[in-house]
């Protein structure tokens, strides 16, 4: 899918925050200038204040630094041998590292895809997580979605597809992006908490025909 308008718009002003504007009237962007590597640092403190388990925060996190246990990392560190099938367990396409078997393959691609879809996002390729958090996190600010469920559906994704990892290499477990769908939008629930604050009487078929409106 085209990277959409909104998209752009925000990598316009990530652009026009940290890049220059040239002295002509029309003020053209930069679309590349030079962008300090720690722009989106900010988004550590935004994501402790997600009301999700302390797990997966601490999850999140690990993902910022890049400092989850994929075989990319296990490889480097001598755990596992070259020797060894280190390919995506997704989409066994590519060599598995965070970014690239979390957000960029085939198989969790769809997922990301799937979901923004579900909340009403256009969904653009993240450049890496801390990005990424910020897009989805500010899509649901400007939607309206309560203080501390802003990432909610962001960590729902991200927790599930490292849930699926494992049960796909400890457990031999199918890969399947439907059922992994579904899951992420339970955990949405789950996590919400709005069967006891907002909306007393919201089930989990209602909040899946309209996510941010019983999110907000």
């Amino acid at each position: 899918m085209a990277v959409k308008n909104n998209c752009d718009n925000m990598h316009a002003k990530m652009s026009y925050y940290y890049g220059y504007i040239n002295g002509r009237s029309n003020m053209v962007l930069s679309k590349i200038n030079f962008v300090p590597p720690n722009r989106f640092d900010f988004v550590y403190s935004n994501l402790w204040k997600v009301e999700v388990p302390n797990k997966v925060k601490a999850f999140g996190w690990r993902c910022f630094k890049n400092k989850i246990p994929t075989r990319d990392s296990l490889l480097k560190k001598g755990i596992l041998l070259a020797s060894l099938n280190l390919m995506c367990v997704f989409c066994d396409e590519v060599s598995e590292s965070p970014s690239r078997s979390f957000m960029m393959c085939r198989h969790s691609g769809k997922v990301w895809k799937d979901m923004a879809e579900w909340i009403g996002m256009d969904y653009c390729n993240p450049m890496d997580f801390k990005e990424s958090f910020w897009v989805w996190s500010s899509f649901c600010h400007q939607k309206k979605v309560k203080k501390g469920k802003e990432g909610v559906v962001w960590l729902a994704i991200l927790w599930s597809l490292w849930l699926s990892r494992n049960e796909i290499i400890f457990n031999s477990s199918p890969c399947n992006a439907h059922d992994l769908i579904w899951s992420c939008k339970v955990l949405v629930w789950r996590w919400s908490g709005i069967e006891k604050i907002t909306h007393p009487n919201c089930n989990f078929y209602e909040l899946s025909k309209n996510p941010l409106f019983y999110l907000s």
